[in-house]
């Protein structure tokens, strides 16, 4: 009997090594593919293009106009050199302190200050590394690096790197949120919180988590942080750049296939829909999308109305559980943005390892994900009727919902 289970764990250690392999090997890929488009002038075409022409607004003088789509065409135009997009511009539509907070970029050329951004996102990326070194200290050495194979092979992370993307950045600000909690220090996870807000929807549920769970120092300093920050653009680029902003964002919610906006693409409730049900008037798909949205929130606030002492295994569970509802009924979630799905895969597989340190079984299943991203989204390409990241959401969900009524099995007994 004990050597058929020597055998068995030796088998499944095979397993998981090659799982970490092939994830490094996906991983290495995606260093080759950043150079082929770099080689082929392929880069412009990233979300960074919009960050640059909000960053060049910003320099020239040109704050106030900041969300002028004729101004930010011209612009692109003229740093382009002949290239353009589909629809003429692809738009800065982010929070106005963003476009400061890159405008020091604008003095560099195109190529130039994508690369100075690439490198800004591969510290980012190494910083998440080396919180989950720490915070995976206690678990079993194969557990730890299948993880970190995960979050390198995942293919979000390809699509943030090559199209100069903030999802990187919006990452480490949910872990360093994480840690702040975890450390008692509200100052800093205000500050974090705040600086996420480049990308707003990512930090409306981390929101309701701290509100819910009554972290009231650090919601307070997350205020004064984000007060801070809206003076500082107030007093730079003038109080009319808010409206626009407002009007920039309306405006992008009710985009259908122009200007960047794709919902079939996205990782969400509206993404599906547009996917399964093309015939479907497009303003009622975003009108559904809107009810998820809403009735997620709801949801959500129920299922964090009880206060949880933090780093416990049904503290990790239930804030997995909502933020991955957030992200699944969220209004937008391109597909780079699914990289943010690492930070509740993590909590999850802390909870799992609290409850059952050897996680063979599940380990093998959750090391899988970025391959069969990566086969769906690439090679099967729109050929199923639902995009696989929000199958693997919908599955989380299920596993970590029945987990969750075991546990509150155990505390009724």
């Amino acid at each position: 009997m004990k050597s058929c289970t020597t055998f068995s764990e030796r088998q499944g250690t095979r397993i998981w090594k090659l799982i970490f392999w092939i994830n490094l090997s996906i991983a290495i890929s995606y260093v080759g593919l950043g150079i082929i488009a770099a080689r082929q002038d392929l880069l412009w075409r990233a979300d960074f293009t919009a960050y640059y022409t909000g960053a060049m607004l910003v320099r020239d003088g040109h704050g106030s106009d900041l969300y002028n789509l004729e101004l930010q065409a011209r612009y692109q135009q003229m740093f382009l050199h002949g290239n353009s997009f589909q629809d003429g511009v692809l738009p800065f539509n982010y929070p106005p302190y963003f476009a400061l907070f890159l405008f020091p970029l604008a003095y560099f050329p195109l190529r130039t200050a994508f690369l100075l951004w690439t490198i800004t996102q591969i510290c980012a990326l190494g910083y998440i590394i080396y919180i989950l070194w720490l915070r995976t200290s206690s678990w079993d050495s194969m557990i730890r690096w299948l993880f970190l194979g995960i979050l390198l092979a995942f293919p979000p992370l390809m699509r943030t790197i090559l199209q100069g993307t903030s999802s990187i950045l919006t990452l480490l600000c949910l872990f360093l949120i994480h840690e702040a909690l975890l450390s008692n220090q509200p100052r800093s996870g205000g500050v974090w919180f705040a600086l996420g807000t480049f990308r707003p929807q990512a930090m409306v549920p981390i929101g309701l988590f701290i509100l819910w769970q009554r972290h009231w120092k650090l919601a307070i300093a997350a205020i004064s942080a984000g007060a801070t920050l809206v003076l500082l653009t107030t007093l730079t680029l003038g109080v009319s750049v808010w409206q626009e902003f407002i009007s920039s964002v309306w405006r992008s919610g009710e985009l259908f296939d122009r200007f960047g906006v794709y919902p079939a693409a996205m990782y969400n409730l509206k993404g599906t829909l547009a996917l399964c049900c093309r015939n479907l008037d497009p303003i009622l798909i975003t009108r559904l999308s809107s009810i998820g949205f809403l009735t997620s929130i709801v949801g959500i606030s129920w299922l964090w109305r009880i206060s949880d002492a933090i780093n416990t295994p049904i503290w990790n569970l239930k804030l997995a559980i909502g933020l991955t509802v957030g992200m699944l009924f969220g209004l937008h979630l391109n597909p780079h943005d699914g990289l943010l799905l690492i930070f509740p895969l993590f909590l999850f597989v802390s909870y799992l390892h609290s409850r059952k340190p050897q996680l063979r079984t599940e380990m093998t299943v959750i090391s899988g994900f970025p391959l069969v991203i990566l086969i769906t989204e690439h090679i099967l390409t729109d050929s199923l009727p639902i995009r696989s990241p929000v199958l693997i959401m919908m599955g989380l969900l299920i596993w970590m919902g029945l987990r969750l009524r075991y546990e509150r099995k155990i505390l009724a007994r």
